[in-house]
């Protein structure tokens, strides 16, 4: 399987990187590294796959990168990393997702 990145205008592909099996994937950039989740778990390899298509890709500090839920788990990690803003679609995932105080602000 390909992970790919794409400049959205131009629709230009900007980074590419084949998915191995765990054991190489784990041996790449980022996997493993203490996460900014409040519970400081590490980084998974999903999320150390985005965190490295956008290192290939070259992102400026203070540029933005988006996706779907899947990677969402990410955001805090590009500005951490590389000074990148992002935004994530977000489908079904609960954890760290603030529902209950957009509720209540919803209701307000």
């Amino acid at each position: 399987m390909f992970k790919n990145g794409v400049e959205c205008i131009s629709k230009v592909l900007v980074a590419q990187d084949v998915v191995q099996l765990p054991e190489h994937q784990s041996a790449k950039s980022f996997n493993g590294e203490t996460s900014s989740l409040p519970d400081k778990s590490d980084i998974t390899a999903h999320t150390a796959e985005v965190l490295q298509l956008v290192e290939r890709a070259q992102v400026p500090k203070g540029g933005w990168v988006g996706g779907e839920s899947w990677f969402g788990s990410v955001a805090t990690e590009f500005y951490k990393h590389f000074e990148v803003h992002s935004s994530w679609v977000i489908k079904q995932n609960q954890s760290w997702f603030p529902k209950k105080a957009l509720l209540k602000v919803l209701k307000a």
